[in-house]
């Protein structure tokens, strides 16, 4: 191989080492540029879940989870007096059968 080979082949290996590093730089650029957009819309899901949070209608429904609270009490308040009112049949029809058999 001569000198010109030579110098020929190392500008070829050095061109195509720039060319590479230039696709990276490109490449690298446009990966910054996405992953700032997506801390971008990161921030801003974070802010409206935080905001929604504060005021009571956070992700979990806040005003939904009280009323389904409110019906479910009012639910065991009716529970417990259908209970107390079945007890009481109960043992007035056990006192009438009571009175049925020692006639």
């Amino acid at each position: 191989m001569t000198s010109t080979d030579a110098a020929i082949l190392e500008l070829t290996e050095r061109v195509a080492a720039v060319e590479k590093s230039a696709s990276h730089a490109a490449t690298t650029t446009a990966v910054r540029e996405e992953q700032a957009r997506m801390l971008i819309r990161l921030r801003g899901i974070r802010e409206a879940m935080l905001t929604s949070a504060a005021d009571g209608s956070g992700v979990t429904g806040g005003k939904d989870v009280r009323k389904l609270r409110e019906e479910n009490d009012d639910l065991k308040k009716k529970c417990q007096k259908y209970e107390y009112r079945i007890m009481h049949l109960v043992r007035n029809l056990e006192a009438a059968m009571e009175k049925i058999g020692s006639n």
